[in-house]
């Protein structure tokens, strides 16, 4: 199924305004929900529709409800024939409008109060074509990003277990630009680690500086058709040593390769954040991976990576973010060819209202191989500029 994008983006438009419109007409009521009418329309639609149950049932009081549009447009100075940026994921479109998403995201935290809880987000547009699942909605513009529920047992501070469809533990960068600091993806993000896992996931937080999670899923980006007939596991340990300083390290281990339960994928991820000042912040992501027997000779294959991000807020409203990264890919089973990547990505924002907000950003490849597209030829190295608009309701 196909979307005409542009009526899409009326649509959303026209409905913030009237539930904002409507909203504004329920404001004397207002103390019966937190959620800005104005930058949170869906919310508070939610909210006044359901309050005369909150009494009987205030578990609806927590579910949360918000949507998310995000369009691009990226021009590549290589001017590649077949209009394709190499080596991008949600920016691959050169001098094409492109867009990326339209997301609704339905959730309830699971408490000491209301136990179950749950999570969902569905997604329209060019993006969940990249997200897909093995052997799933691949083309069709539309995707399940996540689909899970959760229960918080009442074993010591609270054991929360998830099972479904969740955003992957590892790495710095996730799918929804809003969530990140540019606008295009780190190789890291792309190559190095999956979007989402289905299965089941514990977490429990021991105090406020550290937190466990395991879990076992299918495998990486694959949901309800696996590609082979074993599980795969992870675990996460979260540090807040300061309140400046937070590390995260992950694990992920298990058979990924088609039609093989024997070899396995090992992958060490490591994100680390630093808040330097109230304005200055600082993130590491450093990732080592390796893959039993997929190298093109029969033997292991390896790959690490490496990303520094800086991001400034000069203003409430402007703020400059900075990326420089590379990715050591001998073996090429992460990109298809054997080969160095780096990269440097500087971006602007700037927030003409709290949920509406642009980016301008500009971003350099290279690699140590001709693998990047030029015309109808190749090149070691290619230079792009990108726009972006986000919008959340």
């Amino acid at each position: 199924m196909r979307f005409d994008y542009l009526r899409l983006v009326v649509a959303a438009m026209m409905l913030f305004n009237l539930c904002t419109v409507w909203a504004n007409g329920e404001q004397e009521e207002e103390s019966f929900t937190d959620a800005d009418p104005t930058t949170q329309p869906l919310q508070y639609w939610k909210d006044a529709s359901l309050r005369k149950y909150f009494s009987a049932a205030p578990w609806l009081k927590d579910i949360k409800i918000s949507g998310y549009i995000a369009q691009s447009f990226t021009v590549n100075g290589n001017k590649p024939d077949n209009f394709t940026n190499t080596y991008r994921v949600f920016d691959y479109k050169d001098r094409r409008y492109m867009f990326n998403v339209f997301q609704i995201a339905v959730s309830k935290e699971a408490t000491e109060d209301s136990r179950w809880g749950f999570g969902t987000k569905l997604d329209l547009g060019l993006d969940p074509n990249i997200m897909a699942s093995y052997n799933q909605y691949a083309d069709n513009d539309a995707g399940i990003d996540e689909a899970y529920v959760s229960y918080l047992f009442p074993l010591g501070k609270g054991l929360l277990v998830k099972a479904g469809k969740m955003t992957a533990l590892a790495g710095a960068e996730v799918a929804e630009e809003k969530d990140n600091w540019n606008i295009s993806r780190s190789f890291l993000c792309a190559f190095s680690s999956p979007f989402t896992n289905t299965g089941v996931r514990a977490q429990y937080t021991f105090n406020e500086m550290f937190d466990l999670t395991v879990g076992a899923h299918r495998g990486w980006d694959i949901c309800f058709q696996d590609n082979n007939s074993v599980e795969s596991y992870e675990a996460r340990l979260g540090m807040n040593l300061t309140e400046k300083f937070n590390v995260a390290l992950c694990v992920m281990r298990g058979a990924e390769q088609d039609k093989n339960d024997s070899d396995q994928l090992s992958l060490l991820d490591l994100v680390a954040t630093y808040k330097f000042t109230d304005k200055l912040t600082g993130m590491l992501n450093a990732d080592i991976g390796m893959d039993e027997h997929a190298a093109p000779d029969g033997g292991d294959a390896y790959w690490n990576g490496l990303a520094a991000y800086l991001k400034y807020d000069w203003t409430e409203k402007f703020s400059v973010a900075a990326r420089a990264e590379t990715f050591h890919d001998p073996d090429g089973v992460c990109t298809g060819e054997g080969q160095t990547l780096a990269e440097c990505t500087l971006t602007a924002q700037y927030k003409f209202r709290e949920n509406l907000w642009g980016r301008i950003e500009y971003r350099r490849d290279s690699s140590n191989a001709d693998v990047f597209l030029r015309g109808i030829g190749m090149s070691e190295n290619q230079n792009t500029i990108a726009a972006s608009l986000l919008f959340t309701f």
